[in-house]
């Protein structure tokens, strides 16, 4: 699984891929980006295939993304312009939130970062750490990326 973190400004992902029964697998990195937006997925690692893929190809529309998540992935946008997406259930949505965590460690970040009261790169980085010590399936390292 993953711990992603998303912020106005930026989102950083954890690299550790696991599959169901909890077996490690390569690290890869989940988040990607071009010159409109930055994305980056929680789930089944062969949608961060298609999302890498996607990106590379010039995505400039988070709405797009809505088939390719399946039933246990999702995918967090950030756009040039400023807006955060998540993508995920059927259904693109926009994000309000000054913080958004997704995957099996982001309730763990997400409570990190509400005890520290920040919410920086380092910040982020340092909960994305936390997470990777309380759970298997996260950790292998940290990507960021802003636009």
């Amino acid at each position: 699984m993953t711990c992603l973190v998303a912020t106005s400004k930026f989102i950083a992902a954890d690299r550790r891929v696991t599959d169901s029964e909890g077996g490690l697998w390569p690290n890869q990195r989940k988040v990607f980006s071009n010159r409109t937006l930055v994305a980056a997925y929680c789930g089944l690692a062969r949608v961060g295939a298609d999302l890498e893929k996607s990106v590379r190809e010039g995505l400039e529309d988070p709405r797009k993304l809505i088939d390719m998540m399946s039933d246990h992935s999702g995918a967090i946008v950030l756009m040039r312009a400023g807006p955060l997406w998540w993508v995920g259930c059927g259904e693109s949505t926009l994000v309000r939130a000054p913080v958004y965590t997704a995957g099996s460690g982001g309730d763990l970040a997400r409570g990190y970062l509400g005890a520290k009261g920040k919410h920086d790169a380092m910040s982020v980085r340092a909960a994305i750490r936390f997470a990777s010590l309380c759970r298997t399936d996260c950790g292998g390292g940290c990507d960021i990326a802003s636009i």
